[in-house]
């Protein structure tokens, strides 16, 4: 079976960027433009490996993985933020909230395929 992993992303060029070098990594994605977790994409995420969420208007980052973190089954789902911001707090902030993974732009799309593929492995022990 091929793992799932659900993108955020508002920004079209790098939604198709991420979308493209995971699915070359072997990923089968689910990429959206807007946040948005009902029954069927909870349940679509929980069943793969990763969900790589970025920055909307609307709902930040911190509110949707609190969000994941809060729903039965979407609780032990890896999350890796991606996101602009780069200030200490910011981070700290997503790693309280259980964010597994914290990357700033800019991101060199290997080094997050390989942050993706460690954050699998450790899901899977």
């Amino acid at each position: 079976m091929t793992p799932t992993i659900m993108v955020v992303e508002d920004e079209p060029a790098i939604l198709e960027l991420l979308r493209i070098n995971l699915a070359d990594a072997g990923y089968d994605v689910h990429a959206a433009r807007r946040c948005r977790v009902g029954a069927a994409d909870a349940e679509g995420i929980a069943a793969g490996p990763h969900a790589a969420r970025l920055m909307l208007p609307g709902l930040s980052g911190l509110a949707f993985a609190k969000q994941l973190r809060g729903d039965p089954r979407t609780r032990e789902l890896p999350v890796i933020m991606v996101t602009a911001r780069t200030d200490e707090a910011d981070k700290i902030a997503g790693l309280e909230r259980r964010v597994d993974d914290y990357v700033t732009k800019p991101f060199s799309p290997r080094e997050l395929k390989a942050r993706v593929k460690r954050g699998a492995a450790a899901a899977r022990t």
